[in-house]
């Protein structure tokens, strides 16, 4: 999961940016390097062609030269000439080693160049070994004289034919044309020398066939045609036109003719006229295909220069397409960083501030008061125009909540005000019927109803709080820790269940007696709660280098250790009021005391204690204490009041009624004592000390009000025993 999430990281906009401007540029790079180096080998190629050509140009034309002159010395032996048989001989030899070099040459432009060749490099191969069978054939006689003549023909046909085929491996069309040229002058130079060496042949023997044949070839000499002389250069022009002018051209078409006709003609003339008319021609082929290696070359030269230019060309190209497109991907990136910036400024900053102005009661207007996101008209643009909407919707949402968290709250506080109201109003009646009356039996269950209403004020008080608001009862004279705890245990449902040890002797602030008070309430509540019922909960104290710590430890079963992480955490974070509505399971007390604890800067801790169930570890600083006593109006601290001796909840039938309604019989007896309002509570804890906030209309009752009930009632009740008690046990004594 961690690579694909760090591969996905690296997937940012900027590389995709990136790679969509570097793709093209790379396929442009890569196609114009190809197409560059393509040109470039093909430039050289043609250059090597070029170069080839040239310098197998000798080897073709001594190879054809030679040839010829074989063929002509064949003829004349077969026509009886005994006096040219050595020269034949040695004519042979010549040529055998020339047709190895031909093959080669063309074999390696047939590998190399022109695959077109390949036919005619296996026909020469073919040649070169029957060859030496055929002219074994001619000497003895075997292979008659025509078809010996024929033979060496397409022997040369050969490389007519080859020259032909070169034209197709050319890269220009005019290199290709003159190949073609060439070859079409390679056959005129071959039919002037097959006619004179089929000449000879008829010289020498009178055949008739041989003369018939004679003058067909002598026919297509004659005239050569116009192309070939038209496409030759200006020089070659002039050379083949002087030639055929010349006297060795007429003195050959006469010599030939007469032959033809079998008349008598100067045979020496004739040859030597054949001999300079075959050298010509034979020059001016050579002269043309020198042409057509010049015009290959200076076109390869002109490719492979045009292919450098191309490369260079096709590389700058690239590379201003990869300068353009970096410099536009670094800007649509920077915009991009800008539009990433200024979000995350208005999503980091400026939008919860205004959120928490909204919150604070400032009035927003979401369409003047939020800073707009403008980066243009296109779609980056648009985004920012989209996000403006949506911070406008969000703003005007935030908006909307505040106002309904503001009216629930308000409602919430109203209906928490007026229950706040009703119960104290009840807790002032119960205080007079209390005062009214003297039947222990009813004064147990208007205690009772006392100690409900006591804790009804809290669950009110509760709400008040977590509305954000001040509780109405406070004090301006310090008060003990041992009172405040005292009166924090009256106030829970199973207070005869929690015991405290041990206190320090400190006074609190005023300020903090009613905060500090409700908070241990609300732990020793939830001790009780949640624990079983014949178990105890402690509250004891001590005094530490940071100020006073409490410590309210239950016996109960204790609270899961991810559970009782997630508590410490909203005690130490006290939550919003709309996050305790909206919580699923709801613990109010936690709440409160995480509120109550950020009021003060109390730290409350919640950990397993060693029973097994929870010790709530709560450090009231320093600032909280009281530094003397002088706050008195004695000057002096009174004594603390004694706790009550932990008993069951009375009930309804107690073994108090007896000997009370004993006492009430009993008309010589001193009547049951009567309750006087706040006679036992500590003074500092008295109603007359005690401040209400502007704008209340009623006088909270004090914290411990519920404890000194019980604490009075508990001592009349004591004291009407020991009476009733005492008058009935007198007689009996006396008796004795």
């Amino acid at each position: 999961m961690a690579s694909r999430v760090g591969s996905r990281r690296a997937r940012s906009i900027r590389a995709r940016v990136l790679r969509i401007a570097l793709i093209p540029c790379l396929v442009v790079l890569l196609f114009g390097g190809a197409l560059s180096v393509y040109l470039i080998r093909q430039g050289g190629a043609s250059l090597e062609f070029a170069d080839a050509r040239r310098s197998g140009l000798p080897v073709v034309g001594r190879y054809v030269a030679s040839r010829q002159e074989e063929r002509r010395l064949t003829m004349a032996v077969l026509g009886g000439s005994e006096a040219d048989r050595p020269r034949l001989a040695e004519r042979r030899r010549v040529v055998d080693a020339e047709l190895v070099e031909v093959i080669e040459y063309a074999r390696g432009l047939a590998d190399g160049h022109s695959p077109e060749l390949r036919p005619q490099v296996v026909k020469g191969e073919e040649y070169l070994r029957t060859v030496p069978e055929t002219r074994a054939a001619l000497d003895s006689g075997a292979t008659p004289a025509l078809a010996g003549f024929d033979f060496f023909n397409q022997v040369l046909d050969v490389i007519g034919i080859g020259s032909k085929r070169l034209a197709a491996s050319a890269d220009d069309a005019a290199v290709a044309f003159e190949h073609v040229v060439s070859s079409d002058l390679f056959f005129v130079i071959e039919s002037v020398s097959r006619a004179h060496a089929l000449g000879v042949y008829t010289e020498a023997t009178g055949d008739h066939a041989a003369r018939t044949r004679l003058g067909a070839l002598t026919a297509q000499y004659r005239q050569p045609p116009t192309a070939v002389i038209a496409n030759l250069t200006e020089d070659e022009r002039g050379r083949f036109t002087r030639l055929l002018r010349s006297p060795d051209w007429a003195t050959l078409i006469a010599g030939d003719q007469a032959l033809v006709t079998a008349a008598r003609f100067d045979v020496a003339a004739w040859e030597r006229a054949a001999a300079n008319v075959v050298g010509e021609l034979s020059a001016i082929y050579l002269s043309h295909s020198a042409y057509t290696a010049d015009l290959a070359e200076r076109h390869g030269d002109e490719a492979l220069l045009w292919s450098v230019i191309a490369g260079i060309v096709i590389a700058l190209i690239a590379g201003l397409v990869a300068v353009f497109a970096f410099r536009a991907a670094a800007k649509l990136i920077s915009r991009l960083k800008d539009l990433r910036r200024r979000t995350l400024q208005l999503a980091d900053h400026e939008l919860p501030a205004l959120i928490e102005q909204v919150g604070a009661g400032t009035r927003i207007d979401p369409d003047t008061d939020v800073s707009r996101v403008d980066f243009g008209a296109d779609e980056i643009g648009e985004v920012a125009q989209a996000f403006d909407k949506a911070q406008h919707v969000a703003l005007s949402a935030a908006v909307a909540e505040v106002e309904t968290r503001r009216g629930v709250r308000a409602v919430f506080l109203n209906i928490a005000h007026r229950s706040q109201g009703v119960v104290h109003r009840q807790l002032e009646e119960l205080d007079q019927i209390e005062r009214s009356e003297d039947n222990p039996e009813l004064l147990d269950r208007l205690f009772r109803l006392d100690h409900l209403a006591t804790r009804s004020r809290r669950n009110a008080e509760n709400l008040i709080i977590l509305g954000g608001e001040q509780v109405g009862r406070q004090w301006r004279r310090p008060v003990a820790l041992s009172d405040v705890v005292r009166g924090a245990v009256s106030e829970t449902k199973h207070y005869t269940r929690v015991s405290t040890p041990s206190l320090p002797d400190v006074l609190l602030d005023g300020s903090a007696v009613a905060d500090v008070g409700h908070l241990l309430a609300e732990l020793v509540d939830n001790g009780t709660a949640f624990s079983p019922p014949e178990s105890r909960v402690e509250v004891r104290g001590n005094l530490v280098g940071k100020g006073v710590v409490v410590e309210v430890e239950d016996q109960g079963m204790g609270i899961a250790p991810d559970q009782l992480t997630e508590i410490n955490r909203t005690l130490c974070e006290p939550p919003d009021f709309s996050f305790m509505a909206l919580a699923d399971e709801l613990r109010i007390g936690l709440f409160v005391v995480a509120r109550l604890a950020a009021k003060h800067r109390i730290r409350v801790t919640l950990r397993e204690s060693a029973y097994g169930g929870i010790q709530a570890i709560v450090l009231l600083p320093s600032m909280l204490l009281a530094a003397s006593a002088e706050f008195y109006d004695d000057g002096e601290r009174p004594e603390p009041q004694p706790e009550p001796a932990p008993e069951p909840e009375p009930e309804p039938a107690s073994a108090l009624t007896a000997p009370v309604s004993t006492a009430r019989v009993m008309t010589d007896r001193p009547p049951l004592p009567t309750r006087v309002r706040q006679n036992s509570l500590a003074p500092q804890l008295r109603e007359a000390d005690r401040t209400e906030p502007e704008g209340e209309s009623w006088t909270e009752r004090d914290v411990d009000r519920s404890s000194t009930a019980l604490a009075a009632f508990q001592r009349g009740s004591a004291r009407a025993r020991s009476e009733a008690a005492a008058a009935t046990a007198g007689p009996e004594v006396g008796g004795e």
